[in-house]
């Protein structure tokens, strides 16, 4: 389970991601079969009708393909506004009210088939490091550092064709995006019987 915790401008973000972007390429990759009640028009209208909090806060409690796809579609949005980096992903944790971490098997599924092998299990390859954490990799000077800058050069141009870095950037200025990151999953709440919710009524 993955739960948004949002005002109603953010709220109205995710739906307006959700309608423009909720059936993009990079948005899809990696889910398989995405079933009719996970369909981005079908989260889109629950988001709209997902009642408010006491606080004013909407906490939107999704499953784990819906949190995704939620999650992809407000990013893809922000990347079609020129945002969208890497670099603001505290900001949106924030705003979306989510912990994240790094989406290694995503960004693997949206490389497929480039011969690139962005990450092997937990851990980003070197030349997608330097994508990911350009300001802070030391330039390659030993040896081999010629095939080295080939290399990332090469890393660079497969991110961003596939959607993951920002385009039109210069090839040693790369900008990763939010996408390296996704929410991470929340365990769902025990649910009450009627019985335990009258008790703690009781009890308070």
């Amino acid at each position: 389970m993955i739960i948004f915790s949002v005002s109603r401008e953010f709220k109205a973000a995710l739906v307006a991601g959700l309608t423009a972007h909720g059936t993009d390429r990079l948005v899809l990759a990696g889910l398989g079969r995405v079933s009719r009640e996970n369909s981005a028009a079908a989260i889109a209208a629950v988001i709209a009708a997902w009642p408010a909090e006491p606080d004013g806060r909407y906490r939107i409690a999704l499953s784990d393909v819906a949190g995704y796809i939620v999650w992809r579609s407000f990013v893809c949005s922000e990347i079609a506004l020129g945002r969208g980096k890497r670099d603001d992903v505290a900001t949106y944790r924030a705003a979306l009210g989510i912990e994240t971490k790094a989406a290694y098997d995503y960004v693997a599924a949206v490389v497929k088939g480039s011969r690139m092998r962005p990450c092997s299990g937990r851990t980003w390859s070197d030349n997608t490091r330097w994508v990911v954490f350009s300001s802070k990799i030391e330039e390659p000077r030993a040896r081999w550092s010629r095939s080295a800058w080939v290399a990332r050069a090469r890393a660079h141009k497969v991110l961003a064709d596939a959607g993951l870095a920002l385009p039109r950037q210069p090839t040693w200025k790369p900008i990763a995006t939010a996408l390296f990151d996704e929410p991470k999953r929340v365990e769902a709440p025990p649910v009450l019987s009627a019985e335990d919710d009258a008790a703690l009524a009781a009890l308070a």
